[in-house]
Order: C-alpha cells, then sequence, then structure tokens
C-alpha cells in the first residue's frame, strides 16, 4: 500500500497536464487514501524531491531523464531523474552510420525498381530472402541510392550483432547522447530516440531482424520515414510493411560478379566460370567468397576454383566457402541457430534428400509418419523460406543443402535414423507403382518422324513381332530379358532397337502391376550420359534416370533393396551414343563392376554393330536385329497408313511404295518404312530418302514464313547442317547442346540483319515446326536442343561434309582425317556412308573415288574399308 501511494504521488506531483491522474471514481470509492497521496505529492514538490520539467517541444527531450512518467497527446512528455536539468539538447546537423555502398555492385534492376517505388509512397519494405542472397548489400545500395540531401539521418541496426536495448543505445550515441546519460531500459530508450529523431528527415535500416514484440521500438514515428528492414523469412506482424523477396541471381548476373569481383576480364561464355556460378548456386555471399579466392590466387583459373568447390559426390563443398570475415557457413549456422529446437530438428531430415529438389511425397515421408504432422513441419520451414513447394515438388537452395548434409552426421539424432525407414519404404512403394505407370505409360507410345510427329500412336498398333538371330538361331526378345540374361543387341541406326526395348519394357511393366513378382525393368539412357560421369556407377545413373526422366525421386538406400531383393532387371539403349572413348570405357567398367556385384539381374544392352563390342562385353550374349523380310514391310507399312490420317499426311493410299522397285532389298528396317511412308520421293537409297524428306519439311513448313526476307529455308538448312556437325563432332554436346551455344553456332550462318534474338526466334520457331529438331528440357539460355532422330543428326552432318567438298572448304584429305579420328565410332560409320552416298548423288562417283584415293595415300585402311561397304551398300 505503501509503495502504490508513493507511486500515485509521484504521478500526481508530475503531472504536466493541470488535470489529476486520479478516476473521479478512484477518489469516491477510497477517499482517505487519495486523500494521503496528494498530500504527500505537495510534501514531494515543496522538499524537491522530484524534479518537474514541461515541454511541449519534442526535439529538446534528451535522454538524461530515468524514463518516461506520462505522454501527453501533443507528442510532449514529462520526465523525472537527476538529469532532467539537462535534457534539452540542440541535435547534430547530420546523422551518418549507413555502411558502404558495395563498389562493384552489379544487377537487382527490377527489385530496386520495386523498392523505391514503394518507399516513395511513404511504405515500410522488408527485404527478405535465404541468407546470402545480397539482402544487406542491396538494402544499403537503396539506401545510398535515396541520397544524403533527402535524408539527413541515416542509422544502421545490425540485429545479429545487438539487441533491441543495445540497439537504441548506440542510435541514441549516434544522435548526440553521452553514454553516461543513456537511460536504461527499452521504453525509456525509445522513446528520447524518436524524440531526437524528429528534428530530422531519418532513413532507418535494419538490418537481420528476427520476429521480436519489441522490433516497433526501432521504428521512427515520423510518417514519412523510410524504413528498411531485411530478414530471413518475412516480417509480417508490422503493420504498412510491405514484403519484398529476395532470391539467388540469375546466370549471367552471376559471372558478371565474379568477374568483377576477382578483377578479371573474363568471357561471359567461358565454361569455367559458368560452372563456378553454378556450384556457387547463384548465391552472392558465396559468389563473392569464390572470386576472392581466385584474386588473392592469380596462378588459378576458374577451373581449379570449380575442382576445389566439388567434392567426390558431384556436391558442393560449403566449407571451402570461407574468406576472412566471410563465410557460407556461418552465414547459415547463425539463420539455423534462430530455429526452434523442433523446427531445427525437422531441418535436419532435410539432409536424407536425395537432391536438393525432390519429390514432395519423399520429404513428407522423412519429416514425419503422420501426414497432417508433416504437412504441419514442412509448413514452418517454408514459413522461413528454407524449403519451398512446386507442385509436387520441393525445393531447396543447392547449398543450404550440401551444408545441412554435411551438419546432419554432427548431430546425434535418434530421429534420422526413423526418417531413413519410412523413406526407404515410400520408394519401395513408388517403385512399384508410380514408376510402374509411368513405365507403360512413356513405353507404349511410339515416336514417328516429322510429318507424323504430333501423333500419339499406340505401340501395339503398330509393333511387329520380330525374332533376334542369336549364334545363327533365332529367338523371342523376350526369352532375353528374364532370369540371369546378359545380352547385347545389335542393329544398325533405325532397325527398331529402341521400339523392341520399349515393347520388353511394356510388357514387363504390365506384368509387374498384376504379379510383385514379375520382372521391374530398370532403364537407362545411354544417350543422358555425359562428361563428368567418369565416376559415376550404374546406381547413380539409375537415380539420376529416375529423377530427370521420370520426376522420380528414389534414394540410393532404397535402390540397392530393390537391387538385391527385387526381381529386377536393366535395360541400356543406345550404347553408342556415348561418344567420348573415355567416358565409354569408364561405364564399360562400371557396367562390369555392377553385374559382378549383381548377378541375378538380367542386362539388356542396345548397339549400332561396332567391331570391339564383342571383346569390349564378352560376358554378354551377341544378338543381332535382321532386315525385316517384305511380309514384315507390308504389314507394317499396312498398320502406318491405318493408323495415320491420310486427309493430313500424303502415306501409302496414294501409292503402294510396297511394290516399288528393289523395295525389299534397299529397305528392311522400321525409320526406312517411315521415310518412304512419308514423302514418296526418289528411293534410290536411305540417304537418298532422308534428303528428300529433309527438302520436303523445309519447304512444306517454310514456305511462306520468311520475315523481312529473313530466315529462309537455304538459311535453316545450312544452319541445320553446321549444328548437325558440330554436335557430330563433339565429345561433349553430341547428344544435345545449350540454347545460347546453338546461337553460337547458327547466328554466322543466318545472321538476321545482325540481331542475335531475331535470329534465335526465327530457329526456335523451326524447330517446334519441323520435327526434325527441338527442344528437350531447361530454361531460357539454359535450355537444351536435340534432334529428334540420331538419323537426322548424322544424316545433316554428312550433307555439311559433302557441301564442304563442292565449294572447295575442304578437299578429299581433309574429310578422310576426320573419319580417321572417328574410325571406331558407329555413329561415325553411318556418317561416312551417307556422306559417299550424298557425294556420289551430287557429283557422281569421281567422289568417292577421291575420297578413296586420298585414304591410300594417307594409309587409313579403316577408311577404305568403309568406303567400300558405302559402294556395295549403293551398288
Amino acid at each position: 500500500m505503501t509503495a502504490n501511494l508513493a507511486a500515485v504521488a509521484i504521478n500526481v506531483a508530475t503531472s504536466s497536464s493541470g488535470v489529476w491522474p486520479m478516476p473521479f471514481e478512484l477518489i469516491h470509492r477510497y477517499p482517505f487514501w487519495c486523500s494521503g497521496a496528494l498530500t504527500l505529492a505537495a510534501v514531494l514538490l515543496g522538499v524537491g524531491l522530484v524534479w518537474v520539467q514541461r515541454s511541449t517541444d519534442a526535439g529538446n527531450v534528451g535522454s538524461d531523464a530515468a524514463g518516461p512518467v506520462v505522454r501527453g497527446d501533443g507528442g510532449a512528455i514529462d520526465y523525472f531523474g537527476p538529469h532532467a536539468e539537462r535534457s534539452h539538447r540542440t541535435p547534430l546537423e547530420q546523422v551518418r552510420r549507413l555502411p558502404p555502398a558495395a563498389r562493384d555492385f552489379i544487377g537487382r534492376d527490377a527489385v530496386i525498381a520495386e523498392v523505391q517505388d514503394l518507399l516513395r509512397n511513404h511504405a515500410m519494405v522488408n527485404i527478405y530472402g535465404l541468407p546470402g542472397t545480397g539482402k544487406t548489400t542491396l538494402a544499403v545500395e537503396i539506401a545510398s541510392r535515396l541520397g544524403a540531401e533527402r535524408h539527413d539521418c541515416q542509422i544502421y541496426f545490425d540485429m545479429s550483432r545487438s539487441d533491441i536495448e543495445a540497439c537504441l543505445g548506440n542510435a541514441l550515441t549516434w544522435l548526440g547522447v553521452q553514454q553516461s546519460e543513456l537511460p536504461p531500459g527499452v521504453i525509456a530508450r525509445a522513446d528520447d530516440y524518436r524524440m531526437l529523431l524528429g528534428k530530422y528527415r531519418p532513413l532507418v535500416l535494419i538490418d537481420n531482424a528476427t520476429p521480436s514484440p519489441d522490433l516497433p521500438f526501432l521504428l521512427p514515428s515520423q510518417p514519412d520515414a523510410v524504413v528498411i528492414i531485411t530478414s530471413w523469412a518475412p516480417m509480417t506482424g508490422l503493420p504498412g510493411l510491405r514484403i519484398v523477396g529476395l532470391t539467388q541471381m540469375n546466370a549471367d548476373e552471376s559471372v558478371e560478379l565474379l568477374a568483377r569481383v576477382a578483377g578479371r576480364r573474363d568471357t561471359p561464355d567461358d565454361p569455367a566460370i559458368r560452372a563456378v556460378a553454378d556450384l556457387n548456386g547463384h548465391l552472392p555471399l558465396a559468389l563473392r567468397i569464390s572470386a576472392g579466392m581466385i584474386s588473392e590466387r592469380p596462378d588459378w583459373s576458374w577451373s581449379d576454383i570449380a575442382r576445389k568447390l566439388t567434392d567426390e559426390s558431384g556436391g558442393v563443398r560449403t566449407e571451402v566457402l570461407t574468406s576472412g570475415l566471410e563465410s557460407v557457413h556461418r552465414t547459415f549456422h547463425a539463420a539455423y541457430r534462430s530455429l526452434e529446437p523442433t523446427d531445427a530438428a525437422t531441418f535436419r531430415l532435410m539432409a536424407l534428400t536425395p537432391a536438393p529438389t525432390s519429390s514432395m511425397g519423399l520429404v513428407l515421408a522423412a519429416l514425419s509418419a503422420d501426414q497432417r504432422a508433416a504437412e504441419d513441419a514442412f509448413d514452418r520451414l517454408a514459413a522461413r523460406h528454407l524449403v519451398r513447394k512446386d507442385g509436387d515438388r520441393c525445393h531447396m537452395h543447392a547449398l543450404l543443402w550440401s551444408w545441412v548434409r554435411e551438419l546432419q552426421p554432427k548431430t546425434n539424432d535418434p530421429q534420422l535414423g526413423l526418417a531413413r525407414k519410412r523413406i526407404t519404404s515410400w520408394a519401395l512403394h513408388t517403385l512399384n507403382t508410380t514408376y510402374v505407370t509411368w513405365l507403360k505409360q512413356t513405353s507404349s507410345r511410339v515416336p514417328l518422324l516429322g510429318h507424323l510427329d504430333h501423333l500419339d500412336l499406340v505401340l501395339k498398333d503398330l509393333y511387329i513381332e520380330n525374332r533376334i538371330a542369336v549364334a545363327g538361331d533365332t529367338t523371342d526378345p523376350r526369352d532375353l530379358f528374364s532370369g540371369r540374361q546378359k545380352t547385347l543387341i545389335v542393329g544398325p541406326g533405325g532397325s527398331g532397337k529402341t521400339t523392341i526395348v520399349n515393347h520388353l519394357c511394356l510388357t514387363a511393366a504390365i506384368a509387374r502391376g498384376v504379379d510383385p513378382q514379375a520382372i521391374l525393368p530398370l532403364v537407362l539412357f545411354a544417350r543422358d550420359i555425359r562428361p563428368g560421369d567418369q565416376v559415376e556407377n550404374i546406381q547413380t545413373l539409375l537415380l539420376r534416370g529416375l529423377r530427370e526422366r521420370a520426376d522420380i525421386d528414389i534414394p540410393n538406400d532404397a535402390l540397392d533393396i530393390a537391387l538385391k531383393k527385387g526381381n529386377v532387371g536393366l535395360a541400356i539403349d543406345g550404347l553408342d551414343e556415348i561418344g567420348l572413348d573415355e567416358l565409354r570405357f569408364a561405364f564399360l567398367r562400371q557396367l562390369h563392376q555392377f553385374t559382378a556385384d549383381h548377378p541375378d539381374i538380367a542386362v539388356l544392352i542396345t548397339s549400332r554393330p561396332h567391331a570391339k563390342l564383342k571383346a569390349l562385353l564378352p560376358d554378354f550374349t551377341y544378338a543381332e536385329v535382321p532386315s525385316w523380310s517384305q511380309v514384315q514391310c507390308s504389314e507394317y507399312m499396312d498398320r502406318l497408313a491405318r493408323t495415320t490420317p491420310m486427309s493430313t499426311h500424303r502415306i501409302i493410299a496414294s501409292q503402294d511404295v510396297r511394290f516399288l522397285p528393289g523395295l525389299r532389298e534397299m529397305i528392311g528396317d522400321p525409320l526406312a518404312l517411315q521415310l518412304a511412308g512419308v514423302h514418296l520421293g526418289p528411293l534410290e537409297s536411305l540417304a537418298g530418302m532422308m534428303e528428300s524428306f529433309v527438302n520436303s519439311v523445309l519447304i512444306q513448313r517454310e514456305a511462306g514464313r520468311q520475315r523481312r526476307g529473313s530466315g529462309s529455308r537455304e538459311d535453316i538448312r545450312r544452319a541445320l547442317e553446321v549444328v548437325a556437325f558440330t554436335m557430330q563432332s563433339s565429345t561433349t554436346e553430341r547428344t544435345s547442346l545449350s540454347a545460347s551455344r546453338l546461337l553460337d553456332i547458327i547466328y554466322p550462318v543466318m545472321m538476321v540483319r545482325g540481331d542475335r534474338a531475331e535470329t534465335a526466334s526465327i530457329f526456335r520457331l523451326f524447330s517446334e515446326r519441323s520435327g526434325l529438331f527441338g527442344e528437350v528440357g531447361g530454361d531460357g539460355l539454359d535450355a537444351r536442343f536435340a534432334f529428334t532422330h540420331t538419323a537426322f543428326r548424322e544424316y545433316l552432318a554428312a550433307s555439311y561434309l559433302s557441301g564442304r567438298y563442292l565449294q572447295g572448304h575442304g578437299d578429299a584429305s581433309s574429310i578422310v582425317r576426320i573419319f580417321a579420328q572417328h574410325a571406331d565410332d558407329p555413329s561415325w560409320l553411318s556418317v561416312l556412308t551417307a556422306t559417299c552416298d550424298l557425294g556420289m548423288t551430287r557429283y557422281g562417283p569421281n567422289f568417292t573415288a577421291r575420297l578413296l584415293e586420298a585414304a591410300h595415300e594417307l594409309a587409313e585402311p579403316d577408311v577404305v574399308v568403309a568406303i567400300h561397304n558405302a559402294q556395295r551398300a549403293r551398288a
């Protein structure tokens, strides 16, 4: 009672309003108690134990007082305390406490424009994003651009280093208050801080903010003050705050930042510097550290940095990304420590996902056995922007994913073991359901050429039963994909090897859907193997194929269980498509190891003929795809005619190609039959039909579509030939190449008024319409393009070579040297055959005579044999 009486007495004594602060009801109910308080107040005033300072000028209030007692409606605050007599202060002329702006700042134009537009409307702005995305650098850049003339008081708070009370204390000292005069407590300091800001046009930058009920104390009271807040997660609890998200840089900005910080004049198209940008996940903090590493070591190249950043499994070594005070590890760890213990434990479970982008089903299985609990846990991580949901996929930044995988072994969390069991159970179920469904859908479709490419034809409507030749006898292909069989099926391009694999996989998938003990076919496309895969084992390649082609994520542990306990078969299609010798031999070594580790698994491989195949795969049964009989050809053509709309495509009905002279001897495979059916031109040879077919596509698809006199069919034909030859000659881009690389190739050929964008647009439109060449994945300049059939690439590469002979750009010797470099490559043997065929068609027998003469002079016997074979085939 005594303490309450004293408090009321002091409040009465120091009231600046001239009105008793005690309500009338209080006086009426407790007259004796209130009269005592009034008496005590008079005594305190009389003896001078209370100082009274009344002010209506907020700017004159200092921080000397011990704290506010009553805040008036007009903004005046009455103080009491030992320093009240020194509370009238004159503000400093200017306060400049922002960090310096980065001199090498680049990009972010769209975000800067958005933030500036919001600030012009007097909005507070919160820039949020993953740690390391450059929020601080961006915020300082925006604040600096606003200019000193507009804001004479610029204050910076780093919430990662100080609490709210300490930040307010720092601000008061910047505003002229002595350290010894700082009032204690957040409320007292906040009132002094706001009053002192009243004489300024303030800009306040609050960096690394976290949700806190005290955060509003850092905000100025002026409605026209500029406030920028950076945070990991959106600060949604502050009224009037506008939210702007910040992600990683795009590829071009990343490369520019690397080059600028490193102080090097590197070409943006250098694959090594782009590889470093990719490894850094386009995260500005990581990019700056990597650039700093190379600037400290002038003898290093970007390739050296890429090797240093890459771990043995192809991931990123985030512990390397440390330089001076900057560290990706420290930045991520600081953010991780701010998580609630439950969320931190949930976040650690994300280390069990097989890749930064994973199936939502797998992620939810990792988080909890209860579906709703798993979804709630995921939503909490998503609110912190640690994960992001896109459809049925979960995305994590690649560096954050690598970091949490490094963190996981350091934590003794029993939940990790339970999560692994849940993931394995989910993955095995997914293989037997989702994967089998996908396999049935993809294997049941028939890819057709050119004019027929849009048709959705079912395999069973076109598939012709064909027996395989094995050791002089014939057998059903289904007998080769069962038990412990190891089989190599060999046939020329277009003979239907892939169709055979599709049929076997479709049959097996249908059986597996009915009988869980039936064989589960796992498919690996050799054309998907790329440089850098020398160190990858077969299981890793299978996992990547499942992820990239079927959009299914299976952890290695689950696949290992399926391989060891399940009835599984492995189909590898197109071994000859691995163009790099080193890569092919490395793949075969991994294949031998796989068959040794899993002897009970049936393995089926398809390839074009190759002289060394039997020696490279001695444990495999060698089987050949024979040419079709006339009965099979006739049946296929009948089926093609029945399943293709006659009103749209001129096929078969106008002329029965089965009775054209020499058809049986010349055409014995599905590719040639499709060409003959689609284009009824001169059927002198497969290359001749291809020539007629490509020309018909160019004429029929491009007639009347020339724009501004550019992009003619002749331009596109030349561009296609150059692209085909470049891909055929490459060991890294034979099956596909990026949009940026494609543009570099076609631009000098097409030259649409010097406009690269117009060139790209015309070629992209053509690729979408022609059925010869098209986009197969990726986005923007990282999109990948490929020929729709290997035969198109090989034919157009041959057309390019024979054209060089005519134009005088390459004599017979140079053409022979090209083939001699690839004498062991079956794809190049097909190109040589087509080159001879086209050359004899265009220039007569003298063409092959000159090639033979050059091959003898250069002592290239393999080329001599190949040319003789081409001559015999044409004859």
